[in-house]
């Protein structure tokens, strides 16, 4: 074999799937319309669409997130979403005037020389784990 066709073969990556750029995120919900004012009302999230009863749709960056009632018990999720936010504390103090309800007070989970990420969570109405986190000057 030619060494040009070699090359060309290592290059050529041998599974060549691509998952795109974007996505959704669908989460089932045990009353559409409580969970749409929590995450439009409460969260902020703009409400792009949806099929009245059956799906609410928010844009979250370059996700659509999306709400899906359903009549079977909402299993205990194993996941957590998480809100970057550019204010960690201004944004905790704000859904915590809304009714948020934290697991703790926003904290240092990481850090670098010059800047920490803060994070805290809490639930939707179904039990979901949601966090906020974001990058802040170190004090």
């Amino acid at each position: 074999m030619p060494c040009n066709e070699i090359l060309n073969e290592v290059k050529r990556p041998s599974n060549p799937l691509s998952l795109g750029s974007g996505g959704n995120l669908l989460i089932l919900v045990s009353d559409l319309e409580r969970s749409a004012r929590f995450y439009e009302e409460t969260l902020g999230l703009k409400k792009t669409g949806g099929v009245p009863g059956e799906f609410t749709f928010f844009q979250w960056g370059g996700i659509t997130l999306g709400i899906r009632e359903t009549d079977q018990p909402i299993a205990k999720c194993l996941c957590e979403i998480s809100f970057q936010v550019s204010d960690v504390r201004a944004t905790y103090e704000s859904l915590s005037k809304k009714g948020v309800k934290f697991t703790k007070a926003p904290r240092v989970v990481t850090s670098s020389a010059t800047q920490e990420m803060l994070a805290t969570d809490f639930r939707d109405p179904d039990g979901h784990v949601l966090s906020i986190s974001g990058w802040s000057p170190k004090e």
